[in-house]
């Protein structure tokens, strides 16, 4: 998912769902696919390999 996907469902769950809302106020926007998209795919993999190695 891009970021643009994540806060198209966030504005749909803060429309729609009044407890969700109040907790994605309290709490912020969710940041799972930030981590992720900063890297490509070889670059995870080598991130894995060295981490284990430490």
């Amino acid at each position: 998912m891009t970021a643009e996907d994540y806060a198209v469902a966030r504005r749909a769950l803060l429309r729609r769902d009044p407890v969700l809302a109040a907790i994605i106020r309290r709490h912020g926007a969710c940041g799972l696919g930030a981590a992720r998209d900063r890297f490509d795919h070889f670059s995870m993999i080598v991130r894995a390999i060295v981490f284990q190695q430490l």
